[in-house]
Order: C-alpha cells, then structure tokens, then sequence
C-alpha cells in the first residue's frame, strides 16, 4: 500500500509541476508559419463555399500548430510534457468545437463566421492562459476585439480572416518568442 500512495504523490507533485509551467508545445516559427497559411489562403479564397473553405484552412493551420506537439509527445517519453498537452487542449478544445458547430450551423450566414471564429478563438486563449506567458492574454483581447468588431460590420472578404488569424498568429509567435529570449536571458 505504502508504494500505491508513493505513486500517487508522485503524481500529484507531477500535476502541480506542470500548472506552474508555461507550456512549451509550440514554438514562435510554427504560429508564424499559421500566420503565413492565413494570409496565403485570403489571397487564393475563392469566390464560393467561404465556410466549407475557411473551415478546411482551419483544420490545416491544426495540423501545421500541433504536428510539433504530436512528434515531441510520441517520440519522447516526457510524461509532465503530455500532462501539459492535455491540459491545454482540454482547456483550448471547447473553443474548437464550438467553431465547427457554428461553421456548420451558419454555413448559410457566413458573413457571421470570421467574428465568432475570432471571439471563440479569443475566449480558447483565455481559457488556456494559465499555462501560456501571461502577455498572452493581449492576443485573446485581439481576437476578441477584432471579432466584435467582425461582428458588427459582417462579411466574406478574404481580408477578414486573412488579416485577423494572420496577425492575430504573428503576435503569438511574438509573445512566444519575447517570452524565450527573457527566460533564456535568466
């Protein structure tokens, strides 16, 4: 019994460890490599399907953000790593499912949709910004802001997304990065 409890308090002294941590899963050149893809996809959005076309951006800009999460959690046997991994997605996740809820639920008002994927992605942010640098919390009030604002004024232009998740990324990738440099400078 005595080796049951040991790992237990184990486990709970790894839990603790990474709330304390900010989350190191994606680095600034990924979230700039997004914030390319936004912009490269406003220049090519076509003229039709802007839900079912934004919505496939999306999965993709996914997939280039966490396939250098997946690699480290399946190559590494970095245990506190994949506890902050799911902590973060647990906390990110809603945002995200929200998002395709509304994309298929407004397909037919897709003005609506750069607004609320912009709040959404705001409030995602927020959510997990216990385990981002704390200078984070300035880009969820961007991509809030900028989704009211998308909101207010509803439309389709390619510019829409393009300059907000595209600017919206570069600024993460700045925070990241600023937030390297000063812990390297330790």
């Amino acid at each position: 019994m005595e080796l049951r409890h040991a790992l237990d308090r184990i486990d709970e002294i790894h839990d603790h460890l990474s709330r304390s941590e900010v989350y190191r899963g994606v680095g600034p050149r990924t979230l700039a490599l997004t914030a390319l893809l936004a912009a490269v996809a406003a220049a090519a959005q076509p003229a039709r399907g802007f839900a079912a076309y934004w919505t496939a951006v999306a999965v993709l800009g996914a997939l280039v953000g966490t396939a250098p999460i997946l690699v480290r959690c399946v190559s590494r046997g970095e245990r506190l790593f994949r506890i902050a991994t799911g902590r973060i997605l647990a906390q990110f996740a809603p945002c995200v499912v929200a998002g395709a809820a509304a994309a298929f639920a407004l397909r037919d008002a897709a003005g609506l949709l750069p607004g609320l994927w912009s709040m959404l992605f705001g409030v995602g942010l927020f959510a997990a910004r216990p385990y981002l640098p704390r200078t984070s919390g300035f880009v969820g009030l961007f991509y809030l802001t900028a989704g009211a604002w998308l909101l207010a004024v509803p439309g389709t232009e390619p510019w829409r997304m393009g300059t907000v998740f595209g600017a919206g990324q570069l600024a993460a990738a700045a925070v990241l990065r600023a937030n390297l440099e000063r812990d390297d400078g330790r």
